[in-house]
């Protein structure tokens, strides 16, 4: 049914021989709104920065655990783990109440940096190491083989 005000009837035919007992009354079927929450990923890093929450429509209540301020989630106040957000549209004299979740995972990010033992090479001169850390990382790139740069057969640049 669509929201509005409905009127309803409940009898009982026949009722000790005085023909049908009736009594109407109405009811009021109040609109259900839609929570949403978007604009989040399901999984970030500590690392990285706080991301806007987007919720709709707006009037509601956002919570969450740690690293929920106001409208963003922040990874690294949040901390490790699932963190579940809430969008909460309160009952109100017209709309009937409802809500969103949207459940996060954080995990570990490192600070990633990566130097070679040289910046500047000459063309078709010597191969220079690279190292990155935290090890265990992956180099790529035009010359790189493995933890090596080698610039022969590279055009200058």
């Amino acid at each position: 049914l669509q929201a509005g005000l409905y009127q309803l009837q409940y009898a009982i035919p026949g009722a000790q021989s005085c023909g049908d007992s009736v009594f109407n009354f109405k009811v009021r079927v109040k609109e259900k709104p839609n929570a949403q929450i978007s604009g989040l990923d399901s999984v970030y890093c500590t690392s990285q920065g706080a991301v806007n929450i987007l919720v709709s429509p707006t009037g509601g209540i956002l919570t969450g655990s740690a690293g929920v301020l106001g409208n963003t989630f922040n990874p690294s106040a949040a901390g490790l783990g699932i963190h579940v957000i809430k969008y909460i549209i309160p009952n109100s004299g017209s709309t009937c109440s409802d809500t969103a979740e949207w459940g996060i995972r954080v995990r570990l990010g490192l600070p990633v940096s990566a130097q070679a033992s040289d910046s500047v090479v000459c063309q078709n001169g010597q191969n220079i190491s690279l190292t990155g850390s935290p090890a265990g990382g992956i180099f790529q790139g035009p010359g790189v083989a493995g933890s090596t740069f080698s610039p022969s057969g590279l055009s200058p640049g």
